[in-house]
């Protein structure tokens, strides 16, 4: 639970500010902006058309809901953020915080509901829902926007690029791979100290995990292992950094790798060494020349990593080295693949173009992209914004006096900003196809079985109804 003295975990304060004035006059509102006595609000989020995306893979939703959600509100809530808004300059309807506490438990009377965490969808479907249960609650759908939209748009967009990631990968290997079998560490998370936060590297780390294997994103596994009862979801190996090498001076970079395998190769199979420190080749020729001898009685995987240059061209010239040096072999379509003890990774410069720039690099070349893995940092953990996939939480329903409305934005200056109406039914078709249908439709007109309805309640009241596993997560990914 939530230490709730310290301000930054208080619920009531996390929102835009501008919130606090919207409420509307009724029997537990003083003031505010919506029709008076509404009694109900139900709004949807949703990657809209038009963004970097075409598809995008849903992840993140149990994390926030079992962090912050679970914690019940308290009157030293209620007077801290009340304190807060008056010195902030915002209004504070106190009145209906305290009928939360006193009727609810301090529990937001609200149904989230939303499709499977590791669905892959077409932009344009909705991904959650947020509905009250109670009239007491009918502002809080439009309230908890802020919240809400931040704990999905960053995993989702993190979990979506790495997918494709993997399918650019995975394309590599289906043309000059013998199998598929190393996909699952192709792709490795080195973009922890690059993120703005220790909770963005997690939550983006986990989310990239999702589709691979490889990271050394530590706190990602715990989120893991917190949240979706993963007991480790990733791995990684020994591996030299600039520093370690540089200790031992430009002139004993060879007695470095002699150590560093020394030191590690008893116990572990696989060993990777950042090789630029000085000159490149010459790091490659030690490894391939004067540790040959070795690096084969040792019997495990060197793999050696380039740090600077043309993250496209520079592995490709690393494997051609290491295959004059220690020659490899064709595999069954006729690509090059090094012998077992050498492998190359590019860690640096890596996003989805210029991996798929290296990958047809390497097959240009007639060698197996199975020779090589990837590292990536702030392209895969930092540089996404909620406007990649055009994330957006809008009302569509309203109830006033309890009759229902669909309402929405559709504005003339940008009609890809348009916003859905009523409430919404999301099913998958026979040949594989997800859909969004108005509520109305699914259950009159269509007589849809409720069940078959992808938006299904997660949480409810403050309890969560619905917890996913990550090998659940993982298996819905690779449908």
């Amino acid at each position: 639970m939530l230490n709730v003295t310290n301000p930054l975990n208080n619920l009531l304060i996390d929102t835009d500010s501008y919130k606090d004035s919207h409420g509307a006059t009724g029997a537990i509102h003083a003031f505010g902006q919506y029709p008076p006595n509404t009694t109900k609000q139900y709004s949807y989020i949703e990657a809209r058309s038009g963004g970097k995306f075409d598809k995008v893979l849903f992840f993140g939703l149990q994390i926030y809901l079992m962090q912050y959600l679970s914690t019940p509100i308290t009157m030293e809530m209620i007077d801290q953020a009340e304190e807060f808004n008056n010195a902030h300059g915002e209004p504070f309807d106190r009145q209906k915080w305290e009928k939360i506490l006193s009727d609810h438990n301090g529990f937001l009377p609200i149904e989230i509901s939303a499709i499977p965490e590791g669905t892959v969808v077409p932009t344009g479907i909705p991904l959650v829902t947020v509905t009250n249960t109670h009239p007491d609650g009918w502002w809080i759908p439009s309230w908890i926007e802020t919240q809400l939209q931040r704990a999905v748009w960053y995993p989702t967009t993190v979990a979506t690029l790495s997918k494709m990631a993997k399918n650019v990968i995975k394309k590599g290997l289906e043309t000059s791979a013998d199998n598929l079998d190393g996909l699952a560490f192709k792709l490795h998370d080195f973009g922890s100290r690059g993120s703005t936060s220790r909770e963005s590297a997690a939550l983006g780390g986990v989310a990239h995990l999702v589709n691979f294997m490889g990271s050394d994103t530590k706190v990602a596994n715990i989120y893991a292992k917190t949240f979706y009862d993963e007991p480790m979801a990733s791995f990684s190996l020994p591996a030299t950094e600039h520093s370690s090498v540089s200790a031992w001076g430009d002139k004993s970079e060879l007695h470095m790798f002699r150590n560093f395998l020394n030191q590690f190769g008893p116990k572990y199979k696989m060993l990777a060494c950042v090789s630029d420190t000085y000159n490149l080749m010459n790091a490659v020729d030690l490894w391939t020349i004067n540790l040959r001898e070795e690096v084969r009685n040792w019997g495990g995987t060197i793999v050696i990593r380039p740090d600077s240059g043309d993250p496209t061209t520079i592995p490709v010239q690393t494997v051609q080295r290491i295959h004059q040096n220690v020659p490899g072999r064709s595999n069954r379509k006729g690509f090059l693949i090094l012998p077992d003890s050498y492998r190359v990774i590019q860690g640096d410069g890596m996003n989805l173009k210029s991996t798929e720039v290296l990958d047809n690099n390497l097959i240009e070349a007639g060698i197996s992209t199975d020779n090589l893995a990837r590292g990536m940092g702030g392209g895969l953990l930092q540089l996404v914004s909620r406007d990649d996939a055009r994330f957006a939480q809008k009302l569509s329903s309203i109830s006033i006096e309890n009759v229902s409305y669909g309402v929405g934005k559709n504005p003339v200056t940008d009609p890809t900003k348009a916003s859905k109406r009523g409430e919404f039914y999301v099913k998958r078709l026979d040949n594989g196809e997800i859909v969004c249908i108005n509520i109305v439709e699914a259950t009159t007109r269509l007589k849809l079985n409720p069940t078959d309805n992808l938006l299904q309640p997660v949480w409810v009241n403050g309890k969560l109804v619905r917890k996913q596993s990550f090998q659940n997560i993982r298996d819905l990914s690779n449908l």
